[in-house]
């Protein structure tokens, strides 16, 4: 079940979850709290306004406690823990406490671990591309050596198996995601980019530059290899085969100093595309 509360009232949209056109992770997200900000803020349609009015199941008193038939259900949503997109999907035993954002607001219930977490497992080849992408993935050359190395590609294929998940703790499933998804990202698109080929006023200089791909060859379709790999991965963390913003920001980062806080001027990106400043920040 997901209830969401907007403007003090209580609707149960659970029917709607899959049909909801911004995703069914939006509305998990707000599941069991109050979605009155977020649900204003987009300005939704008269039809889908009269589409909440039908989902409607209870008030909630000046208490908080929503006065609806279902009571044992509401102190079942609005008791549980608060988590990111309504709680991960992710198999192993602490993949729940690894999301709880009670301690730390939206950042996960632990640090993040870095890419070394990985090593010794069947994901260590990515984390040797992941660690060249800057250099690899900016001119495109990425590409042109995974499609040249048949026994790299058998390496990274294997990571599709299921089985190379077992063992694994939330932590190392969460960075394997990100460092597979990092990986396939600057397969797709690495060399294609006008930052790729340098900063030139004339666009035909910049046409004649670049690495091994051009700018116009941005692939329709991923490699096996690539592609399994991630889709195991996406189905273990319940979330899309994508860099999203918990990759990219929300779990791409560690501190500097170990032993000092989590603030902007102790914590550095575990994962980046370009090696450009921007990343870091």
């Amino acid at each position: 079940d997901a209830w969401v509360v907007v403007e003090g009232e209580v609707y149960d949209v659970s029917a709607f979850i899959e049909d909801h056109p911004g995703g069914r992770l939006l509305l998990l997200a707000f599941a069991g709290r109050d979605a009155s900000e977020p649900f204003e803020t987009v300005g939704h349609s008269t039809i889908a306004r009269r589409q909440l009015r039908n989902m409607h199941v209870g008030t909630l008193d000046a208490t908080g406690v929503a006065a609806v038939d279902h009571r044992a259900a509401t102190a079942m949503h609005f008791g549980r823990s608060a988590r990111l997109t309504g709680g991960p999907a992710c198999t192993a035993k602490d993949a729940a406490a690894l999301w709880e954002v009670e301690r730390h607001g939206f950042l996960p219930n632990r640090e993040p671990v870095g890419v070394e977490a990985l090593r010794d497992t069947a994901f260590e080849p990515f984390v040797d591309l992941v660690d060249l992408l800057p250099s690899l993935g900016f001119t495109g050359a990425l590409r042109q050596r995974l499609d040249g190395d048949a026994s790299l590609q058998q390496s990274l294929l294997a990571c599709g198996d299921p089985g190379v998940l077992e063992g694994l703790s939330a932590d190392q499933i969460e960075r394997a995601f990100s460092v597979v998804g990092y990986t396939m990202v600057a397969y797709w698109r690495g060399g294609t980019l006008d930052y790729s080929m340098g900063v030139h006023g004339d666009s035909s200089l910049r046409q004649k530059r670049g690495g091994s791909c051009s700018i116009d060859k941005v692939v329709e379709t991923l490699p096996l290899y690539l592609s399994k790999p991630m889709l195991l991965l996406s189905e273990s963390v319940g979330r899309p085969p994508m860099i999203d913003y918990a990759s990219t920001v929300l779990y791409n980062w560690v501190r500097v100093d170990k032993s000092g806080p989590i603030s902007m001027s102790n914590v550095r990106c575990v994962l980046r595309l370009t090696g450009l400043i921007d990343e870091e920040w």
